[in-house]
């Protein structure tokens, strides 16, 4: 075991962990990021990586899925904000989804309402996060995603 603070304020959101397990670098699947935050793109990358991830980050739904639809990577796991300035992340999954790429999908927020809880739960979700949001939350929700495969 060993220990990573990662204390980083953006927008309300504060991510801290105390201590993880990181996973072997062989074993590593890869995460992705889109969340048009800088800062907690940041967090998160420092936050996933220090847990023994792959990570790419993103800024925008579109630079996701150009990336994604070409091909050059594979993701284990999509971690996207619902509200993203261009296109939502609902969008973002969808257009994944309509060109056949079929990836886990977490859905973060911080502004929840039932509504969006609920269009996250159609669509697939592996789960919903509010922000802020406990990083041992985030990191539990990936392994769920990862052990649950491209099904979801």
């Amino acid at each position: 075991m060993f220990a990573v603070r990662v204390n980083v304020e953006c927008r309300s959101v504060v991510v801290q962990c105390a201590s993880v397990m990181p996973l072997k670098p062989t074993d590593a699947p890869l995460v992705c990021i889109v969340d048009d935050d800088r800062s907690l793109l940041r967090a998160l990358r420092t936050l996933l990586t220090a847990s023994g991830f792959k990570v790419r980050v993103f800024a925008s739904g579109e630079a996701f899925l150009q990336s994604a639809q070409a091909g050059r990577f594979h993701c284990a796991v999509i971690i996207v904000d619902v509200h993203l300035i261009t296109m939502s992340g609902f969008d973002v999954h969808d257009r994944l989804k309509d060109s056949g790429l079929l990836v886990p999908t977490i859905f973060i927020t911080g502004r929840d309402d039932r509504i969006i809880r609920a269009h996250a739960h159609r669509a697939g979700a592996v789960a919903y996060l509010t922000k802020p949001f406990e990083p041992h939350a985030l990191i539990a929700a990936i392994q769920q995603a990862v052990a649950k495969g491209p099904k979801a």
